[in-house]
């Protein structure tokens, strides 16, 4: 073996023998976890109602109580399970720390809602939308929850609470949030004798339906429209909506934003 061979087995030896473990993602486990030692392994509910398996000492409070109770006769009822169970969901789920105002937004489209007569249930809403195989954004944020009820509460004022154009803005708008979370549903037209505000108001739900179904091209045309129209209530914010419908063209859900798109936004 040469010097130079020498030295670079004697340089190999030293790097492996140093090398630090590297993770390429999460989660950042250096050796295979075969049992939870923090909380029983899923369905949690079977371990609420007594089917325990084993009860290792370092599970939280929260199920070793629960152990206890079972171990001791005593037991969960119904009731019980069903309040421990939603416990330990709640603190299983990621930290959201815009969630209090999200809920305070959907609450407050809710108690909007309820102004119109004979309006059918909500339906229960999810803001997110897929845009990859292990990733998910905000489609529908907290102001388009308080613009819709804001602009029902107004057009109620404007057409009756038990008007058929407050109706028919309503069910649009129900189209409009079922977008957030995955689909795709447009709002119908209206026809030509409509009024030219419920005109108005649909063209911008319809824009609005495209930009949260993911039909970004369709969006920005469409907004466009609206910022073209000098009767309609939304001219104002029409472009910035059109430069937006241009951002999320270029961002969702490529892994790498498209520049060209980027800049025409700007």
């Amino acid at each position: 073996m040469t010097r130079i061979q020498l030295g670079v087995v004697v340089a190999l030896v030293i790097v492996l023998a140093v090398a630090a473990t590297a993770m390429s993602c999460g989660p950042f486990l250096p050796e295979a976890i075969f049992a939870r030692t923090d909380r029983p392994d899923p369905p949690l509910d079977r371990f609420a109602g007594g089917t325990l398996g084993i009860v290792e000492p370092t599970y939280g409070d929260a199920y070793l109580a629960v152990a206890y109770r079972h171990l001791s006769g005593i037991g969960l009822d119904r009731d019980e399970q069903t309040a421990v169970l939603a416990l330990w969901n709640e603190r299983q789920r990621p930290a959201d720390f815009g969630e209090p105002a999200r809920r305070q937004a959907l609450a407050r489209w809710r108690d909007a809602r309820a102004i119109v007569g004979g309006a059918p249930a909500a339906a229960v809403i999810d803001v997110y939308r897929k845009a990859a195989p292990f990733s998910v954004f905000v489609n529908c944020p907290d102001d388009a929850f308080l613009t819709a009820a804001h602009t029902l509460e107004d057009r109620a004022r404007v057409w009756g609470a038990a008007s058929p154009d407050l109706k028919a803005w309503l069910a649009a708008q129900d189209d409009v949030f079922v977008n957030c979370s995955g689909g795709r549903h447009i709002p119908p037209a209206v026809n030509g004798g409509a009024s030219s505000l419920l005109r108005a108001d649909r063209t911008y739900q319809i824009a609005a339906a495209h930009f949260y179904a993911g039909e970004f091209d369709d969006a920005a045309r469409l907004f466009a429209e609206v910022r073209d129209d000098p009767s309609s209530p939304w001219r104002q914010i029409a472009p910035y909506l059109v430069a937006r419908s241009l951002v999320r063209k270029a961002t969702v859900p490529a892994e790498q934003p498209d520049a060209a798109m980027l800049a025409r936004a700007d």
